[in-house]
């Protein structure tokens, strides 16, 4: 793997007041005034572009959403279990049921040879 593939974008999305008509509020300079109580964040890998995956994943649910890029942070994760779990194939359930017969047998042979028969 390479290193850019465990590197991510975490990226604000900032959404905007609305009026009780459900259309954004502008500021003075005619922008759209962010709504702090609903700011979220996304990580998205740095091998996606940013502008493209906020058109995929976010807008379809908040069209008027963007992000603030001076607030955009490079991280890195290696996500352990997906780079470095192996498959093991599952012993079937009758040849565990029959390894452990086969210790308990062992255990009470032991056990007698120990303290004898008890009745």
């Amino acid at each position: 793997m390479e290193t850019v593939e465990f590197g991510f974008n975490r990226v604000a999305v900032e959404s905007p007041v609305v009026d009780e008509d459900g259309e954004p509020v502008l500021n003075k300079r005619g922008k759209m005034q962010a709504d702090k109580a609903k700011e979220d964040t996304e990580d998205i890998p740095l091998t996606q572009d940013i502008d493209a995956y906020i058109e995929r994943e976010v807008r379809p649910y908040n069209k008027y959403a963007w992000v603030d890029k001076k607030k955009t942070k490079v991280g890195y994760t290696v996500p352990f279990t997906r780079v470095f779990y192996k498959y093991a194939e599952l012993e079937p359930a009758d040849e565990i049921a029959k390894r452990i017969l086969e210790h308990e047998k062992t255990l009470e042979k032991s056990l007698k040879a120990l303290f004898g028969e008890v009745r």
